[in-house]
């Protein structure tokens, strides 16, 4: 088996907002185990939304459901780790014809009926490298508000860029599904110039 998991520069690289109004508001992330091409990668889903690939529901690739928060640096080496149990799972594994599909089946019991124990394994290693990383809701973040009604347009927009950069300096992603931080901040300009009239 392949790790093709690509390197990732920064802790929170895995954390992808979610569809709006999906809960939780960032996006599961999985080990796709593909048997067939015997690789192993780390992707992000909502199954919600997209559905289950043919290829998985036949049997062919499995996902494992990684625990929340996991330190996307580290995610290609605890994939080395995996590899050996990984890898010899693989070589039970087979694809058959059934007349209209290929399907993925091992030809030992052991393997095929223990799915479960190479779950648990997967979340059990992957445990060890999850950290506060997340997202964050914008009203959260902006408990202590820098913002005034005299704010102008140039000094959201600066507050803006430095909130992000901060939150991501914490491994933290702001949650700007249904707007952005600019236009946060604007409203709560905005909202305090009209109670000022």
């Amino acid at each position: 088996m392949q790790n093709i998991v690509k390197e990732f520069e920064n802790a929170y690289d895995l954390v992808e907002l979610n569809y709006q109004g999906q809960n939780p508001r960032h996006m599961n992330t999985y080990l796709i185990i593909n048997w067939e091409d015997k690789t192993v990668d780390i992707e992000n889903r909502n199954y919600q939304i997209v559905g289950t690939p043919s290829k998985e529901w036949n049997g062919l690739i499995t996902s494992i459901c990684l625990p929340t928060g996991i330190n996307a640096v580290m995610a290609r080496f605890t994939v080395d780790e995996l590899l050996p149990v990984i890898s010899e799972r693989a070589k039970h594994f087979e694809s058959v014809w059934d007349g209209s599909n290929y399907k993925g089946q091992f030809d030992d019991d052991e393997y095929g009926d223990a799915t479960w124990e190479l779950d648990e394994l997967v979340k059990a290693t992957f445990d060890n490298t999850t950290d506060d990383i997340g997202v964050m809701d914008l009203c959260d973040w902006f408990v202590d508000c820098p913002v005034t009604a005299g704010s102008t347009d140039a000094e959201i927009e600066e507050i803006a860029n430095t909130a992000e950069l901060d939150a991501k300096g914490m491994w933290q992603i702001l949650d700007t599904s249904t707007e952005s931080v600019k236009e946060f901040l604007t409203r709560i300009r905005d909202e305090l110039r009209d109670e000022e009239e």
